[in-house]
């Protein structure tokens, strides 16, 4: 039978309360390294595994970063996309990628799918039709609204707060992609300290 151990469970187990569990599990400095090696083996053993999703609500960060790119076949995005990912996974965050084909309804699909609560930030290259409006903008104005910090790549939209990156001809889409993930995660950190104060 499949299914997911709890900590309760290790905690009996174990001999420890589940706040014990719990802390040892996160490498919490309250707790001796012999009782988190003890844990982690019993935690093991009963081929535990932890609840991303329960963990990050804790957070309240799920560590994804939502990218919406308008063409993969396009070198430059598809470099792009490299560097973001080797970042991403360097930095253990995650992404989320979507392709819009230089299609305005698709972005705003996507964007507003990404707007439900899932993503820590975006990094956006939005379509090439310069004639937005307010409507076509309404996800990324509630984005915007809950201060996710949002970057867009080589455009300007309206009543949304976000950092602008102008690309030059001799821009390394690997690189930039990189530095895109290295600025949007400390952008994160500063949102969630921001959270933490409040």
């Amino acid at each position: 039978m499949n299914y997911n151990v709890t900590l309760k469970e290790i905690a009996l187990k174990s001999g420890v309360s589940v706040s014990t569990v719990s802390k040892a599990l996160n490498d919490s400095h309250e707790i001796s390294s012999i009782t988190k090696e003890r844990i982690s083996k019993i935690a093991k053993s009963l081929n535990y595994r932890p609840n991303f999703f329960a963990k990050n609500l804790k957070r309240k960060t799920n560590f994804i970063i939502g990218v919406i790119l308008p063409d993969l076949k396009n070198d430059f995005f598809s470099n792009l996309l490299v560097g973001i990912t080797e970042e991403t996974c360097e930095k253990k965050h995650r992404i989320m990628v979507y392709q819009t084909c230089n299609s305005p309804e698709k972005e705003i699909t996507y964007t507003k799918l990404l707007s439900e609560n899932i993503i820590d930030g975006l990094i956006i290259s939005p379509s090439l039709f310069p004639e937005r409006h307010a409507e076509d903008n309404k996800y990324l104005i509630k984005l915007s609204e809950r201060h996710l910090p949002i970057i867009v790549i080589n455009k300007m939209v309206d009543n949304v707060v976000y950092t602008n990156t102008q690309l030059k001809q001799s821009n390394n889409g690997l690189k930039l992609g990189k530095d895109l993930v290295s600025n949007m995660i400390s952008k994160i950190k500063n949102y969630n300290l921001q959270l933490e104060v409040s």
